[in-house]
């Protein structure tokens, strides 16, 4: 044998050997790394691709969802019986969510709400959008839309049209709310007038040219209008206003009319344990930042004001801007050296609540018999407070 095939037959040998030896830890854990992210990223595209599978299901069964929708609203035969809504309906055990807009499109394209933007009403307009429980990201909602035009004449050139609305503090519609609409220069009576629809509009027809008084009216609530001068500072439960009837013309009256809050005060002991002397002729003052809401007479045990999302601020006596400053209060009955004035936020709570007011020594003599008397107006508070004091020398 010669020595060259003796040292080929070694060096297979020795390959033969090499090839045995399998796989290091570092080559183990690195394709162990590549499987899983192989493993991974298939596994993330099935679930992609089942969730996309499903949604376009569901996206078949909104848009017919959505055409039955439109079959309904084109089925009401009056275009004023058309309003806004929101339904849902589980379908194969998906909810879907149907929600129906509707508004007034007036001559001068306005969308506005009771068609309360000017012009005349025109046609009205109704959007239907669909969604669905566990909606894919990315997939847009379901929606048609139609006009619909009045099956009879709503606007005469010889008469005018009135339309109400009513907004509660959140901004949205007041339903069921009654309207009365009365003459108050000649013209002719309304025969008869609706209550607020589910978003809030009343509308009064064919009127004869002329200036109206329109009014709200329903127990238990209140508006945010205010008592005209001299009468004293109050909201009204029954918010009226004037309107002026043009032919071929609409005229608009808005109200922001809400379900009443109410707030307790307790007029009681104060520190120091001095019992107090209340003022013959105590006043609270209900307060926010439109200004005087309320003057209310002593004693003030239970106010019912309007909703207002930012809440009252409570003074004891009086109110006044004060010159000096823009974060305090001041009243009329404070007339002695260091008078001082408390005030307390009610908070912002839409329910009932308390509120705290507090006065001490400075209130004239016809209101409390001595200078060391002192009173309180106090309660639970819901929310945040803030405090304002200020004192003024004389």
């Amino acid at each position: 044998m010669s020595i060259q095939r003796i040292h080929d037959r070694l060096a297979t040998g020795r390959l033969a050997a090499r090839d045995d030896a399998g796989l290091s830890m570092t080559e183990v854990i690195v394709a162990l790394f590549v499987f899983t992210i192989f493993i991974l990223g298939l596994g993330y595209s099935l679930l992609s691709m089942t969730r996309l599978i499903g949604d376009d299901e569901n996206r078949e069964v909104a848009a017919g969802l959505a055409s039955q929708e439109m079959d309904r609203v084109r089925a009401i035969p009056d275009a004023f019986d058309v309003l806004s809504s929101t339904t849902t309906q589980v379908v194969g055990g998906t909810k879907f969510t149907i929600t129906r807009t509707a508004g007034w499109v007036t001559t001068t394209g306005s969308t506005a709400s009771c068609g309360t933007g000017g012009g005349n009403l025109q046609n009205k307009a109704v959007d239907v959008q669909v969604t669905w429980q566990k909606q894919y990201v990315k997939t847009s909602p379901i929606r048609a839309t139609t006009i619909l035009a009045p099956s009879t004449r709503i606007n005469d050139p010889s008469f005018g049209t009135i339309i109400v609305s009513t907004l509660g503090a959140d901004g949205k519609g007041r339903g069921n709310i009654p309207v009365s609409v009365s003459v108050k220069v000649p013209g002719a009576q309304p025969t008869s007038v609706d209550p607020t629809d589910s978003s809030g509009c009343s509308y009064v027809l064919k009127v004869a040219p002329g200036t109206y008084t329109v009014s709200v009216n329903q127990p238990g609530y209140i508006s945010s209008q205010l008592a005209a001068p001299p009468a004293p500072t109050a909201q009204l439960a029954t918010p009226s206003q004037d309107v002026v009837v043009v032919a071929g013309g609409s005229s608009q009256a808005n109200f922001q009319y809400d379900a009443q809050a109410t707030y307790s005060v307790t007029y009681g002991p104060t520190v120091s344990g001095q019992t107090p002397k209340l003022p013959t002729a105590l006043t609270t003052t209900f307060l926010n930042s439109s200004g005087v809401q309320k003057t209310a007479s002593s004693p003030a045990a239970t106010q019912y004001l309007f909703p207002y999302g930012e809440g009252y601020s409570t003074v004891a006596g009086p109110y006044t801007a004060s010159p000096s400053t823009t974060s305090g209060c001041q009243s009329s009955q404070s007339a002695t050296s260091s008078s001082r004035i408390s005030c307390r936020c009610c908070g912002n709570s839409r329910t009932s609540k308390s509120c705290t007011v507090r006065f001490s020594s400075g209130i004239p003599s016809s209101a409390v018999a001595s200078r060391t008397s002192r009173a309180r107006v106090s309660g639970g508070k819901p929310d945040g407070r803030e405090r304002v004091a200020i004192e003024k020398a004389t």
